[in-house]
């Protein structure tokens, strides 16, 4: 499995999507002390090249590549159910990248799926979201 997102929440370590060749809306949990892997809610659409961030006890994934095209989905996960949040504001992206601080998630560039490389950057508090300063050239 490639491109996917794995967090770590108080349940387990978690990892979401990717590819096996197609996109994946697996979500699979490892367990550290029985060395095991466990198959969990699926979520929807499946996708890869997505981000992810943990903000206290839930995981979020946000945009990504999906069958569809490049995604605006953001997801949050709570052992085990998802729930679809607000949308990722534009411009679509794959190939981002997300932190945590505090009680916000931020995401960072990507890639808008045509020619651009992103300098955007977005922070989330769910379950809204706020256009920060665009990262340097």
């Amino acid at each position: 499995m490639g491109y996917a997102y794995a967090a770590k929440v108080p349940t387990g370590v978690y990892a979401f999507g990717g590819t096996d060749g197609g996109y994946l809306a697996d979500t699979d949990r490892y367990i550290p002390s029985l060395n095991a892997w466990t198959a969990v809610s699926s979520f929807t659409p499946g996708r890869l090249s997505h981000a992810g961030s943990t903000i206290t006890i839930s995981a979020y994934i946000f945009a990504g590549d999906g069958l569809s095209g490049t995604l605006a989905d953001c997801d949050g996960y709570q052992p085990d159910t998802w729930t679809a949040k607000t949308d990722v504001p534009t411009p679509l992206r794959n190939l981002l990248a997300a932190g945590t601080i505090g009680s916000s998630a931020y995401i960072f560039g990507g890639y808008d799926g045509t020619v651009t490389y992103l300098r955007d950057c977005d922070r989330y508090t769910p379950d809204a979201w706020a256009h920060m300063t665009d990262m340097p050239t």
